[in-house]
């Protein structure tokens, strides 16, 4: 059976490269896989600048200060070359070995359209300043200590994985995340997955992406690991 690493991500992670690259350097893949579509990339690659002009422009018209409230970091974050594809990719390199964007384009082409008009707006950033605030790091260290409690506890987080995952899309995505995993630990061994921490989910009722390979005994685990 092929051996085939999950590894669960909190997005926008600074320290997320570092981490990855520990992973890597850990499990030495044949094979790396990202949570992220062939469409998302060249989408990114093509209007990343445009966006960061655009939050530049619109988070200058707010107060002193303003930019470091939790919601505008979030949306840097957001805006910012995935540290999992950027790590993969140059793991790949490094070792030449082959790594690939394995998520469906369905989502990221109606949510990455929606950044220029709804997104970076002035309006969505005034909006966005009378949301909780918070700090960076700690939001960041909040979201691992709770994937630690929902993978060790899935019991327990079966309603707010539940509420998380009502959209069908998201369901959809894992199947087909699944679909093409299973056929590139097929050909490829190890293979390590890099994507959201909520994918490894097991035990809460709904189909994961881990839940779709629990046949082939994948191994889970959370980047702040590394």
């Amino acid at each position: 059976m092929a051996e085939l690493i999950l590894v669960g991500t909190v997005h926008g992670d600074p320290q997320g490269y570092q981490r990855a690259w520990k992973c890597l350097e850990c499990w030495r893949p044949s094979l790396i896989t990202v949570e992220i579509s062939p469409f998302s990339l060249r989408y990114r690659q093509r209007h990343g600048p445009a966006w960061r002009r655009q939050f530049q422009r619109a988070s200058s018209q707010l107060p002193p200060g303003a930019r470091q409230h939790l919601a505008l970091r979030r949306i840097e974050a957001q805006l910012a070359w995935p540290f999992e594809a950027q790590a993969a990719q140059d793991y790949a390199q490094q070792h030449n070995i082959g790594w690939r964007a394995i998520d469906s384009g369905r989502l990221s082409r109606s949510q990455l359209r929606r950044y220029h008009s709804e997104l970076l707006t002035p309006k969505n950033f005034h909006n966005l300043l009378l949301t909780e605030d918070g700090d960076w790091g700690q939001y960041i260290s909040t979201e691992y200590r709770q994937a630690h409690l929902a993978l060790g506890h899935p019991k327990r987080f079966a309603f707010p994985c539940r509420y998380l995952w009502t959209s069908p899309s998201m369901l959809r995505r894992d199947r087909i995340m699944a679909r093409r995993l299973r056929a590139l630990a097929q050909v490829a061994s190890p293979v390590v997955h890099l994507g959201g921490w909520t994918h490894l989910l097991t035990g809460t009722g709904l189909t994961t992406l881990a839940q779709h390979l629990a046949d082939l005994k994948p191994q889970r685990w959370l980047l702040d690991q590394f």
